[in-house]
């Protein structure tokens, strides 16, 4: 997912990740992806059995009001994969050897930022929360350390490479598989295991960024994962794997690294890790869902939910594949629909209403059927704003100067600031149709 960020600081470029491997879904648990967390399961993923996903997606994010005296030089395309460095120094990450070292790493208070936001999400829309478990920290915590070292010591160029796998890869060996201090399996499901997690069903989300500053000023850690964890959930694939009712337990971790071969007082670059599960032994991983209207009906956004991005550019698989670039026609933020005991929902009478200045927008409905990528179940849906016709319109001028030609997109997605109203009719397997309505809020404009 690409995002790019402001405030004395070029556009950011922030790829997002999400996997799902296990017996049943892919990522995180929901739609998006269908889920797969085995611990033995690596089998390459199947829309309608359990199977690892991979999804990579890119979003951007805007940190704070551009204070930059001159518009920043713009990063190379070749420093676009972050790495990294936890003393914002250009050297190599020494190698530390095991999770415990690895956890010295994390930013603690970014991480528990991150997990108490993604809870709050979940609980404003009647999904209960996932509690903190160690072991699944410490497969967190490992992995993206992992990811860390890689990206300090080597420019990632593509290859096929697979961020949720710990692979060796030939073009990149002395940095992967073993070669890597932090190694700890192939799949999540693996590592999880190692950390001692033994999963039912298993998820993991991975957010990475990278951003530039011409005087050495970014956004704090804490905010940044925030907004990281904001764009994954502004991507169909990605934000129903963190939404699925179905997990329990759950871990972030967030590491800043200096990349590879750069300046470490003009460029940062986070990675954001995410991991949820249902531990083998979790006899209450059952849970009754109240829904909207106590009929197990969930939606996100839902009533009342504030601060979601503007606009999607980019996520792979792309929802809108061979039919939309959402790098230059984004689309705004996505409505997802479930139930979680249905077999099947079938949703009409769509309407997506912007309250402030009365019109009504067109949208695309995606659904198990249309699903280019074969990823949705039938109980889940997707309510996607198009926003061609609002055109540049939802753009702040400054912001769009100091991009410059950088952004390509014809518009940026909904307007910021804005109280959208959502409204549709539901049946479930086959039942009478029902009416719903809600009403959330987007946040500032983000152009990646």
């Amino acid at each position: 997912m690409k995002h790019s960020i402001h405030s004395m600081q070029s556009p950011i470029k922030l790829s997002v990740i999400a996997m799902v491997s296990a017996t049943l879904m892919a990522c995180g648990g929901g739609g998006g992806s269908n889920p797969t967390s085995s611990s033995t399961s690596t089998k390459p993923s199947e829309p309608s059995t359990p199977s690892n996903h991979t999804s990579d997606l890119s979003v951007a994010t805007k940190p704070t009001k551009p204070s930059i005296p001159s518009t920043p030089k713009k990063p190379s395309p070749t420093s676009q994969d972050t790495t990294i460095n936890t003393t914002n120094t250009n050297k190599p990450l020494t190698p530390i050897l095991g999770v415990s070292e690895a956890s010295q790493l994390i930013d603690k208070s970014a991480s528990l930022a991150v997990l108490n936001e993604w809870n709050m999400r979940r609980m404003q829309c009647g999904i209960k929360a996932v509690k903190p478990q160690d072991n699944l920290q410490d497969a967190s915590n490992q992995h993206a350390a992992y990811l860390a070292y890689l990206y300090t010591n080597a420019q990632i160029q593509g290859y096929g490479y697979n961020s949720h796998g710990e692979h060796e890869n030939r073009y990149y060996i002395h940095v992967t598989g073993k070669k890597n201090p932090y190694y700890r399996g192939i799949q999540p499901s693996d590592r999880a295991k190692s950390a001692g997690y033994l999963s039912l069903m298993l998820t993991e989300n991975l957010s990475k960024s990278w951003s530039y500053s011409s005087l050495g000023h970014f956004q704090e850690n804490t905010d940044h994962a925030v907004v990281m964890l904001n764009g994954l959930l502004a991507a169909p694939y990605h934000l129903a794997g963190l939404m699925d009712s179905r997990w329990t337990q759950g871990a972030a971790s967030l590491i800043a690294y200096t990349p590879y071969k750069t300046d470490s007082k003009k460029n940062r670059g986070h990675i954001l890790e995410t991991m949820a599960g249902i531990h083998r032994d979790d006899a209450n991983h059952h849970t009754t869902i109240q829904g909207i209207n106590g009929d197990g009906i969930i939606t996100y956004p839902c009533e009342g939910v504030t601060n979601t991005q503007t606009a999607l550019y980019s996520e792979s698989p792309n929802p809108f594949q061979g039919t939309r670039d959402l790098n230059k026609r984004p689309v705004g933020q996505p409505i997802w629909i479930n139930h979680p005991t249905a077999n099947n929902i079938v949703v009409t009478n769509v309407k997506f209403f912007d309250i402030q200045r009365n019109i009504s927008l067109k949208t695309h409905e995606l659904t198990k059927d249309n699903d280019p990528n074969k990823r949705l179940r039938a109980n889940e849906m997707f309510i996607i704003p198009l926003t061609d016709d609002i055109a540049r319109n939802s753009c702040d001028a400054n912001e769009l100067k100091l991009l410059g030609d950088s952004f390509k997109a014809n518009s940026c997605g909904l307007y910021p600031n804005t109280k959208y109203q959502v409204s549709f009719d539901i049946s479930v397997d086959g039942k009478p149709k029902t009416s719903h309505s809600f009403t959330f809020s987007t946040g500032k404009t983000n152009y990646g």
